[in-house]
């Protein structure tokens, strides 16, 4: 099973904001301006986890590096995206901003594999206020499928950030 600790998108919303504003101000623009890693959660997920990393460039290029890197691929419920109140009060919460929250970076989110019939809420002694949400599943066929409320979702052309490398 594919867990996300934490929420997605936020950073990149207030990033957002900050082009379309360079004095915006709020929890989204804070979100980006100070980010804050999940260490504390990510020492006691690791006991149980299989696989595990933070969300740092998007979800979906993350996520795809976690394939590459194990061999498998992977199934992802966006109607299942942990998003704050404040995104979806900037945002929405309709397939757009999951998208936009899916390939937006710099959340530090969580990004996890826990064998199947583990629930970690209840096994394990996560931090107060604590946020972990299935998402989806590790599936043994390359490639990287979503899904919403109303079906198939095609990826989108670009997963997230991609740092180039200056020759």
């Amino acid at each position: 099973m594919l867990w996300i600790g934490g929420s997605l998108g936020d950073a990149a919303a207030g990033l957002a904001q900050l082009q379309a504003d360079e004095k915006a101000e709020g929890p989204l623009v804070e979100a980006y301006r100070r980010p804050v890693p999940l260490l504390a959660a990510g020492q006691v997920l690791a006991e149980q986890a299989t696989a595990m990393m933070d969300v740092s460039d998007g979800l979906l290029i993350d996520l795809a590096r976690l394939c590459a890197a194990s061999g498998c691929g992977a199934a992802v419920n966006l109607d299942a995206l942990p998003l704050s109140d404040a995104f979806v009060a900037a945002r929405g919460g309709g397939r757009e901003a999951r998208l936009f929250a899916a390939t937006g970076g710099d959340d530090y989110a969580l990004l996890l594999s826990l064998p199947d019939g583990i629930d970690p809420s209840s096994r394990l002694r996560l931090p107060d206020g604590f946020i972990l949400r299935p998402i989806g599943t590790l599936t043994g066929e390359p490639g990287m499928t979503l899904s919403d409320h109303a079906g198939i979702v095609p990826l989108p052309e670009r997963l997230g950030y991609e740092h180039h490398r200056r020759t």
